[in-house]
């Protein structure tokens, strides 16, 4: 019989496109099909990894990010630290080879960077949360502080980086009802946003005011990501009390740890600075960060 990587190399990439088409097209068919997935390929993270990996048909790939994060959902608390970081790096390696490629769509982007996140995020229930898409993205944005010719508009790394610190802090921050039952239900939700919040959260709004001091004028490369980043943290639920995405904090709760940066006079001068300098959209969601601190 075929090993599971033997298996997983020789998958029918046309006959898999073909049934995740039949899938998304709904109906007694589209049902069917998606079951034949699940049935074939859903309960075997190497399958999954490599169609990930080697599908270009869009509808194949949004079928595997979804069977991605319920085959996570399902197994982690079976799992250790050493074996899900293993893992979860192989997913991410697939997930670059079509997130690099310049022909994906931005909505394919942001959806298999979703499906990453989604999948960091369970694996926060505890102490030891897989941290390999946070250090990889924080990587690639830290080396860009300061650095002109890494800060284009055209660099699709960088895009990467920023898009993930964003989803990040998100779907960290954000519980989803509706996904209760299929995902994560509050109290799981409120474990995993306090985890991130204490180990990592700190340091993300540390390098994203980096950006923000250097972001000149609303044209300036990736000012867009690096403001709203900025929001995203200065407007967490830091107390992770908030069960629908509708409702508004009166304050930002923050952690006795944020004292030292809060309190920092340049940063605070630069926030102000940046609220009364940027326009349009970006104004408005830099207003709504400093309402976060004020």
């Amino acid at each position: 019989t075929e090993t599971r990587k033997q298996k997983a190399m020789n998958i029918n990439m046309d006959a898999v496109n073909a049934m995740c088409a039949t899938a998304c097209g709904g109906g007694g068919e589209g049902n069917q099909a998606e079951m034949d997935f699940k049935a074939e390929y859903g309960r075997d993270i190497d399958l999954l990894t490599q169609i990930l990996a080697q599908s270009q048909s869009e509808h194949t790939l949004v079928t595997a990010c979804s069977n991605i994060v319920l085959w996570w959902k399902t197994n982690i608390k079976t799992m250790q630290a050493n074996d899900y970081n293993m893992c979860f790096q192989n997913v991410l390696e697939a997930a670059k080879v079509t997130v690099f490629n310049a022909d994906t769509p931005r909505w394919l982007r942001e959806t298999i960077i979703l499906t990453l996140t989604k999948v960091t995020k369970l694996t926060f229930q505890d102490e030891q949360g897989c941290t390999l898409l946070l250090d990889d993205a924080m990587d690639i944005v830290s080396a860009a502080v300061g650095n002109n010719e890494l800060m284009d508009g055209n660099n699709g790394e960088l895009a990467y980086g920023f898009n993930a610190l964003v989803s990040i802090v998100k779907t960290f921050n954000l519980y989803d009802g509706k996904v209760a039952q299929t995902y994560m239900n509050f109290a799981v939700h409120r474990r995993c946003s306090n985890n991130f919040r204490d180990m990592n959260l700190l340091n993300i709004f540390t390098l994203v005011t980096q950006h923000l001091s250097n972001v000149s004028n609303n044209d300036s490369p990736f000012a867009y990501e690096i403001v709203q980043l900025a929001k995203e943290i200065l407007t967490y639920d830091f107390m992770a009390i908030m069960v629908d995405e509708t409702e508004e904090a009166l304050s930002t709760q923050f952690p006795a740890s944020w004292k030292e940066a809060l309190f920092d006079m340049d940063l605070l001068d630069m926030l102000w600075k940046q609220l009364k300098f940027l326009q349009g959209d970006l104004a408005i969601m830099m207003m709504a960060a400093m309402g976060g601190v004020c």
